[in-house]
């Protein structure tokens, strides 16, 4: 029996050593997502643990960690955006819904 320095037995030793660069070749997607700062580093890694083992999930996950992301316009604090009407709606009866929607439409035409 051929043992290394650390008295492990050498097929042991190139077993474990597959094991590790397998598990590497596995997780790259994980790796590249977090490497990037990928928004969604998480989420690809649940992808590629529980989908990894097919070559599609595997794929998929390399694909979404490789895709950065557009970045959010948070001009407005994050909320979603709401085209505003320059006149407040009351709710009072002397709304007039005809001038709010063409309000409206002007601000879309320009």
């Amino acid at each position: 029996m051929i043992t290394n320095p650390l008295g492990v037995d050498i097929h042991t030793f190139f077993a474990l050593w597959i094991v590790a660069i397998s598990l590497v070749l596995y997780f790259i997607p994980l790796i590249a997502a977090k490497s990037m700062n990928h928004p969604q580093t998480l989420a690809i890694g649940v992808l590629n643990l529980f989908a990894g083992w097919t070559f599609i999930g595997w794929l998929g996950a390399l694909v979404w960690a490789c895709i950065r992301p557009a970045p959010r316009d948070d001009s407005n604090g994050g909320r979603p955006f709401v085209e505003r009407i320059s006149k407040p709606i009351s709710p009072s009866n002397d709304f007039d819904i005809s001038a709010a929607l063409a309000d409206l439409g002007t601000r879309r035409t320009t």
